[in-house]
């Protein structure tokens, strides 16, 4: 099972690069997050493709793929899951670590932003 929240961006996360740049008075505005919260653990690989490859991205993917000729695979999407690529689509990868990685638009208009990582136990001694 899972749940969805809305959360503040984190202060490690690799997203805050962006806040500066030529607008900073607009990073309230379009800065967000949303946290899943599942009752196991997700590799960021697991995450990534799962993501990619939901059904209202595979229909991104398509018109991507008609109107601006980046056509884009599951394989793609698994190659750029595990770390082997550095694009997919109409992005390239800002910035990755172990857990967390950040997708560009080639515009330089819009971020993506993938984390995970184990929340805390809430089970008591």
């Amino acid at each position: 099972m899972f749940s969805v929240t809305q959360d503040a961006v984190p202060d490690d996360s690799l997203l805050r690069t962006y806040r500066g740049g030529p607008r900073p008075e607009r990073w309230r505005e379009s800065g967000d997050c949303f946290a899943v919260s599942m009752d196991r653990v997700v590799s960021l690989a697991e995450f990534v493709f799962a993501f990619y490859t939901s059904p209202v991205f595979r229909i991104e993917r398509a018109i991507l793929g008609l109107l601006a000729g980046a056509l884009s695979t599951d394989l793609d999407v698994r190659r750029l899951a595990a770390g082997s690529a550095t694009a997919f689509a109409i992005w390239r990868v800002g910035e990755r670590t172990a857990t967390q990685l950040l997708m560009c638009d080639r515009y330089e208009r819009t971020r993506s932003w993938f984390s995970v990582y184990a929340a805390a136990s809430s089970a008591c001694c």
